[in-house]
C-alpha cells in the first residue's frame, strides 16, 4: 500500500471536484503516499465558464491538457457515471497513460438500452432541474436522485448549494453533457488496461444492469454494493476504497 500512485478522479454530469467530499480523505488514508488529482470536466466546477463539448473525446482532451507535463503517467483513474465514459475513452485512446481504471455506475451506448442508462422515473425530474431557477431546488433534486444515505442530509445540501452558487453550471452545458453521454459508444475493442467495475444495487439514476453488462461483455471484475445509491463514493466511500485497495494488490 506504500507504493507511489497517482489517482485521477473524474465526476459525472454537472458535478465538480468539490463533490468528492469526504471520499478524498478516505482515499488518501487508504493510499497515504498517493497523489490525488481532481480535474473538472469542461463546463463544470473551475471550468464552468467553458463550453461543454458535444463529444466525450473532446472532454477527454480538455482533461488531459490540464494534466499534461505537470504529472507523471500512468494514472489510476477513478470515475463516476459520465466521468466513466471519459475514463473509458482515455484507456482506449491512450492506454499507456492509464495504470488502471475504476468505473462506478457508468453505462455505454451499444451495450445497454437508453431506458437502463437513465431510468425513466428521472426524466421529469431532470427536466425540472433544467427549467428551475432555484439552485436549492436543483441541488435537492440531484441529491435525491444520486444518494440513498444522504438525500435528507441538510448540511451536505447546503454545502452543495454553496458550490452551485460559486461555480454555477450553465443549463446549456448540462444539455450538451447529456448529448455527449447519450452519443458515446463503447469501444469495439477492450482497452489493454486493468479495469474494475463497481456498482450500486439501489442506484435510482442508472440501472445497475449497465455495469453488469459491461463486466460480462469484457469479463471484468465487478463488485456490487447492495445498499448504496448512484453516487457510490458519497454513500459508501470507505467500501469503494477497500475495493480499490484489494484490486491494486
Amino acid at each position: 500500500m506504500n507504493n507511489k500512485k497517482t489517482f485521477v478522479l473524474l465526476r459525472g454530469l454537472a458535478r465538480q471536484h468539490r463533490h468528492w467530499g469526504e471520499f478524498l480523505f478516505q482515499l488518501q488514508a487508504t493510499f497515504p503516499e498517493a497523489e490525488i488529482l481532481t480535474p473538472d470536466l469542461p463546463g463544470n466546477g473551475d471550468n464552468n465558464l467553458m463550453s461543454s463539448p458535444l463529444s466525450i473525446t473532446e472532454s477527454l482532451e480538455v482533461v488531459r491538457h490540464q494534466l499534461r507535463n505537470k504529472y507523471n503517467t500512468p494514472f489510476y483513474i477513478i470515475a463516476l457515471s459520465l466521468g466513466g465514459m471519459v475514463a473509458m475513452e482515455w484507456a482506449s485512446r491512450y492506454p499507456g497513460e492509464c495504470a488502471g481504471v475504476v468505473l462506478m455506475n457508468s453505462s455505454f451506448k451499444g451495450l445497454s438500452p437508453f431506458y437502463q442508462r437513465l431510468r425513466p422515473a428521472n426524466y421529469g425530474r431532470i427536466v425540472q432541474v433544467l427549467v428551475s431557477l432555484s439552485p436549492l431546488y436543483q441541488e435537492c433534486q440531484i441529491l435525491g436522485m444520486t444518494s440513498i444515505r444522504h438525500y435528507k442530509n441538510r448540511p451536505l445540501l447546503e454545502q452543495w448549494l454553496s458550490y452551485a452558487r460559486a461555480h454555477p453550471v450553465k443549463r446549456i452545458n448540462i444539455i450538451r453533457q447529456i448529448i455527449a453521454a447519450s452519443r458515446y459508444r463503447l469501444p469495439l475493442q477492450k482497452p489493454p488496461v486493468s479495469m474494475l467495475i463497481l456498482s450500486s444495487r439501489q442506484d435510482r439514476l442508472v440501472n445497475p444492469a449497465c455495469s453488469q453488462a459491461l463486466a460480462e461483455h469484457w469479463q471484468l471484475p465487478h463488485m456490487i454494493h447492495s445498499e448504496s445509491g448512484h453516487d457510490l463514493a458519497l454513500d459508501e466511500g470507505q467500501w469503494v476504497c477497500q475495493q480499490i485497495s484489494d484490486w491494486c494488490d
